[in-house]
């Protein structure tokens, strides 16, 4: 028996950054939220069974009746004020859900952010965790790096060597929990599901991701989406 493909779309960050009066997942694009095109890419996969939207505790009662009237395979639950809260409501969702299932169970986690991922990078997340217990999407930096101190320059490090993290992120859902239960010192604020494993010693492997995979976080980042988006309707 092939393990439990669950996806979870993270959509209840408060967009500050975007500094707009609507949340950036509920924005519209060609009369579609924003979180809507994640829906659409992830249900294009035949190996997910179940889609598990995350969304602001305020919008969750109106974003329920919405998504379930129009979608198939998609659940709704609330958030947290922090991602890794917001994460953690998803997992306990879907540990009431299938409890009987908790050792085969997979988890791909996403940002609704992230608009334009695919098929081939769901996938290979997939595909992945037959044999790793985590999986990252990571992508080359493009530009040089410096390091910076008070705005002086301290270093020029290899560009070759580092890369952007992007999603989903996936793991094995027992190895979540077990990660999460050790304690973690010195790290700094956990927004990133993968580093949490990291810091346990956590062997993570990385897939490519895809320059088009980009997170939209400042208007400028929304009108090029939505550029994108016009030319492909």
């Amino acid at each position: 028996m092939r393990r439990k493909n669950i996806a979870i779309l993270l959509g209840s960050g408060k967009s500050e950054r975007m500094k707009m009066p609507t949340y950036k997942q509920f924005i519209k694009i060609q009369d579609k939220y924003l979180y809507e095109y994640s829906i659409f890419n992830f249900l294009d996969v035949d190996l997910i069974d179940i889609i598990v939207l995350v969304v602001n505790e305020e919008l969750f009662e109106k974003t329920k009746e919405y998504v379930q009237n129009k979608y198939k395979k998609i659940h709704v639950c609330s958030g947290g004020e922090t991602r890794k809260e917001s994460l953690d409501n998803a997992i306990n969702y879907i540990k009431q859900l299938f409890y009987k299932e908790f050792d085969n169970i997979n988890i791909i986690s996403h940002d609704v952010a992230r608009a334009f991922v695919n098929r081939r990078i769901i996938e290979e997340h997939i595909k992945s965790l037959d044999t790793n217990l985590v999986v990252n999407t990571v992508f080359p930096v493009d530009d040089s790096v410096v390091v910076i101190d008070n705005r002086i320059t301290k270093d020029y490090p290899n560009r070759s060597l580092y890369y952007q993290v992007q999603t989903p992120q996936s793991f094995r859902l027992d190895k979540y929990i077990i990660a999460n239960f050790k304690k973690l010192d010195n790290h700094h604020e956990l927004n990133d599901v993968v580093k949490m494993f990291y810091l346990n010693n956590v062997p993570i492997y990385n897939v490519l991701g895809e320059k088009i995979n980009f997170k939209i976080t400042y208007q400028t980042d929304l009108k090029i989406a939505e550029a994108i988006i016009k030319k492909w309707v």
